[in-house]
């Protein structure tokens, strides 16, 4: 940044007694003592010179307007400005300066092109630039545009870990919430056909690190309409590792949805709810059976509810640090669903790595299981900071229960009849069973919360394939 330096201080007596060289004008003016009836009568006549004048020749942005009772001082080098205000920027009692669009608010010498200074000048820093108000040319600005990724150095975990996703970029729109309010919509079910929304952002730097410690096969598990599994497929497949998917219940008559894309993308075993109740031994289980032929076989827990998935989602938040106004001034709160209470936890540990005064809300999808959700975030958090060293503050997940609390995977018709409006009003679908309880969420929030309320999109919207087998879809009017 330029240097700029101003003469104000300067002052020389003038030939006609009480009047002094003013270098903020750069003429002879009489303003001593400042608010006297001289300097009134100069405020007035430069007021209405300039009422019918936008463009002048000046000396260097400023000089007494032609006809004055001011005489301009010898020598001096002029030059055509086109600006002009009425802020008070001149020490000795002007009622308004003359210059905002140009950074010249006092004597500057920026190049040679500008008159230099007097010779009795004495020259000080220009404390144009401190004011609140004003162009702020000769200092630096006190952070006049939202801060961008220029200004936001990339957290060093994020540039030492290698992702899937090809970009941090985050889409966020806004989206009509009511009548009278909008909310801003993450939309995370974009970044991909199958795995979109969190699931994406669980495994972008999850599938990363088992390629390059040269695994050939994951094991993971869900229920039969697993958005995981299914994006654990896909993804894996992108990487070259074949996946084998245990999902619970009996095979439906019908394959629809995240089912049918799991049999496309992996190797699906059907695991009865007995077995499936002890996941973990499972797990291993079936590990064990494939690592005997030779395979090199990872564990990915249900839900990917591991400490290798949080790089994800710290990455999430930092691209949402980008996209937002002012992410370090403004208490944004975030809203997402919570099945295993990972995406929620790892969102809140972004936000104490960035040292973001948000405030993350993890809507429980099922009724009591709070006490699981915060040992979960316990866990988590305890397992980051003895990887990557403790934060610079304490994570903390506001949970939060869905109102009205259900059974998991159980889908009420209501919640599906509002999905359907939301979808014919806004043109963005959601799911009866995940994202719907995050959209609805802010409806304890007030008008005011309402404008810093950032809701995630966590996809999941083929659910709708098995919603429609169990309940009647409405057909409903337009409105």
């Amino acid at each position: 940044m330029r240097a700029w330096w101003c003469a104000s201080n300067a002052r020389a007596r003038s030939p006609r007694g009480s009047r002094r060289w003013c270098s903020r004008r750069g003429c002879w003016c009489a303003c001593s003592p400042p608010g006297s009836c001289s300097e009134r009568r100069w405020a007035s006549r430069r007021a209405s010179w300039w009422g019918s004048r936008c463009r002048r020749w000046c000396r260097g942005g400023r000089g007494a307007p032609p006809g004055s009772v001011a005489r301009r001082a010898p020598a001096v080098t002029r030059r055509p400005c086109t600006s002009f205000d009425r802020r008070c920027c001149a020490p000795c009692g002007a009622q308004g300066s003359w210059w905002r669009r140009t950074p010249l608010a006092c004597w500057v010498s920026r190049s040679p092109a500008y008159a230099p200074a007097p010779a009795r000048a004495r020259r000080r820093p220009c404390a144009w630039g401190t004011r609140t108000r004003g162009p702020a040319a000769c200092a630096k600005p006190s952070k006049p545009f939202p801060e961008t990724e220029t200004t936001m150095p990339t957290p060093a975990l994020i540039e030492n870990t290698t992702f899937l996703l090809p970009h941090h970029a985050v889409r966020v729109d806004e989206v009509q919430w009511s009548a009278s309010e909008r909310v801003r919509l993450v939309r995370d079910d974009l970044l991909h056909p199958v795995a979109g929304g969190n699931k994406a952002r669980k495994l972008d730097a999850l599938l990363p690190a088992l390629q390059a410690a040269g695994v050939t096969d994951v094991v993971t598990c869900g229920g039969a309409q697993s958005s995981h599994c299914a994006a654990t497929a896909a993804l894996a497949a992108g990487c070259g590792m074949r996946a084998h998917l245990l999902l619970r219940g009996e095979p439906p008559e019908t394959v629809t949805g995240y089912t049918l894309l799991s049999m496309t993308f992996g190797e699906v075993t059907w695991v009865d709810r007995d077995r499936y109740a002890d996941r973990e031994g499972m797990l291993e289980h079936h590990r064990a059976r494939l690592a005997a032929g030779g395979r090199r076989v990872a564990v990915i827990p249900e839900g990917a509810r591991c400490v290798d998935a949080l790089p994800g989602l710290i990455r999430l938040v930092w691209g949402l640090a980008l996209t937002l106004d002012r992410p370090h001034r403004t208490p944004w709160r975030v809203v997402v669903d919570s099945g295993t209470g990972t995406t929620a936890t790892g969102l809140a540990i972004g936000a104490a790595l960035l040292d973001l005064p948000w405030e993350i809300y993890g809507v429980r999808l099922v009724q009591d299981t709070e006490d699981e959700l915060r040992r979960t975030e316990q866990e988590l958090v305890l397992a980051f900071e003895a990887r990557h060293g403790a934060l610079p503050r304490r994570p903390s997940v506001l949970w939060a229960e869905r109102a009205p609390a259900r059974r998991f995977g159980q889908a009420d018709p209501a919640d599906l009849e509002g999905c359907i409006r939301t979808a014919r009003r806004t043109g963005v679908l959601f799911d009866p069973l995940y994202t719907w309880a995050a959209w609805q969420f802010p409806a304890s929030f007030s008008s005011r919360h309402l404008r810093h309320t950032v809701v995630v999109h966590t996809g999941g919207q083929l659910n709708l394939f098995g919603v429609a087998q169990r309940i009647p879809y409405p057909s409903l009017a337009h409105e």
